[in-house]
């Protein structure tokens, strides 16, 4: 198991060995000074000072690249308290290359440093698709090919992503020290596709599948995998808009929205057969009414013609100036009459087609409920009438 976690660097100390071999040689100052650096470096870790021995080996390394000093600072690193920053530093060191004499003393180094950080740790493995992904890690920062690293047992969290591809977050639960595996392989941009939205008014909030996306004039979805989603864009006093978006591989599908505005109560009422409806059928019946007012005067100055042809005992000048009276009256109260009557029977009956074709609208299936009752009758003095709602 501890060998299996090892070939994972393999790459990494092949690449660092041809970095080592192409570097320029060191100087004979930066040899001597290397030397002296290790030296300070020896006799800080007889003193147990870990941290100035593991300063002074890192300052020899960067004179001199080379095993003896990489390896001896994995050591400080390591007894220093840092059994992480122990294996990479141990791994870089095996990039410059293992003297055969260091083999045994090398393996024996990693063999302890391994069983140690398992105690503590797990160790992941991660192969991506295309090798070249960007690789985070919340707590760790970013992971360098070969993608193998040193974790604290419990969860990681990875942000994978490389151009042209969509981005992915792998949780990978870790919770004793092992050896894990995993393999991600990133689906290309071009199997995905977009949503684009544009319209008026600005302001309007846009909302895909019901999650809020921005706001017209214009706005954009991530890439999305090919299926069916709806589209909504609301805005106060606008009548909302809604619409099934079909989203295919490789495309980006515009929605073009262009929200109407809603109409207040009172433009609603005006517009509608009902109000008018009613009011053409109220005023209709208040006409009856006062056709059936004036055709009753009508009547009664009538009866008061009669009586005064029975009745007169004034002079004939007199009795004619009266009746001249009465009769212009009788006229003016019975025309208004039957024209008001007339009137309001024809409101009446636009109303009730009105209503009736409302109610039809609506599905209602007792247009009768939905119009008016009219009731004409006669009266002693005239015409009455009744309109019911």
């Amino acid at each position: 198991m501890f060998r299996a976690t090892f070939t994972a660097v393999l790459a990494l100390s092949l690449f660092l060995s041809l970095v080592a071999a192409a570097a320029p040689p060191p100087s004979k100052a930066d040899l001597k000074e290397a030397k002296q650096l290790a030296a300070d470096a020896q006799k800080a870790l007889r003193k147990k000072d870990y941290g100035q021995a593991a300063a002074a080996y890192e300052a020899a390394e960067s004179k001199v690249p080379s095993f003896d000093y990489a390896f001896g600072l994995a050591k400080a690193v390591e007894l220093k308290g840092e059994p992480v920053e122990a294996w990479r530093v141990m791994l870089r060191a095996k990039g410059y290359g293992i003297p055969p004499k260091e083999t045994k003393n090398y393996e024996g180094f990693r063999l302890k440093l391994e069983q140690r950080l398992y105690q503590d740790h797990a160790y992941l493995e991660l192969e991506v698709i295309p090798a070249d992904a960007l690789v985070r890690e919340k707590t760790d920062g970013q992971w360098m090919p070969p993608h193998g690293r040193w974790v604290n047992r419990s969860l990681s969290t990875l942000r994978i992503e490389a151009p042209n591809y969509i981005p992915t977050t792998v949780q990978w639960h870790h919770p004793t020290g092992y050896a894990a595996k995993k393999r991600v392989e990133l689906v290309p941009a071009s199997a995905y596709g977009r949503i684009r939205i544009a319209g008026s008014p600005a302001g309007g909030l846009i909302m895909v599948d019901d999650a809020a996306l921005g706001s017209l004039p214009h706005a954009e979805t991530r890439l999305l995998p090919p299926g069916k989603y709806t589209v909504k864009v609301e805005k106060d006093k606008y009548l909302s808009f809604t619409q099934q978006v079909d989203v295919r591989a490789g495309q980006v599908t515009d929605v073009n929205v262009v929200l109407e505005e809603a109409e207040s109560a009172g433009q609603k009422l005006v517009k509608s057969k009902s109000f008018w409806g009613w009011m053409t059928v109220g005023i209709g019946g208040a006409a009856v009414i006062t056709s059936g007012v004036l055709l009753a005067l009508a009547s009664g100055k009538q009866s008061e013609a009669e009586d005064l042809n029975a009745t007169h005992t004034s002079g004939y000048e007199a009795y004619l100036a009266e009746y001249d009276a009465l009769e212009s009256d009788i006229s003016s109260y019975a025309m208004g009459g039957w024209v008001s009557l007339g009137i309001g029977l024809a409101l009446a009956g636009t109303g009730t087609a009105l209503l009736v074709a409302d109610s039809l609208e609506e599905g209602d299936e007792s247009v009768e409920a939905a119009g008016a009752d009219l009731h004409i009758y006669p009266l002693p003095t005239g015409v009455g009438a009744t309109v019911r709602f």
